[in-house]
């Protein structure tokens, strides 16, 4: 891959394998800001700006993991 088929896969609205290999290769380095520019736009399109958070609730005391964390 090459540095103009980096840029057509930056251009492109909606990326595909072959863009993919693209920009994953070492052609790709110069253009690193340009993805996170781009990869920043998409995540807050999908996403908007929200954060999601994991947070373990149990209702009993009785565990059904083994956790070496847990006493």
């Amino acid at each position: 891959k090459t540095a103009s088929d980096v840029e057509r896969a930056l251009s492109n609205p909606r990326l595909d394998l072959e863009d993919f290999k693209a920009l994953i290769r070492p052609a790709a380095e110069p253009y690193l800001e340009q993805m996170a520019q781009k990869s920043q736009q998409l995540t807050l399109q999908r996403y908007g700006k929200t954060q999601q958070y994991y947070i373990q609730l149990y209702l009993s005391n009785k565990c059904s993991n083994i956790c070496t964390y847990c006493g």
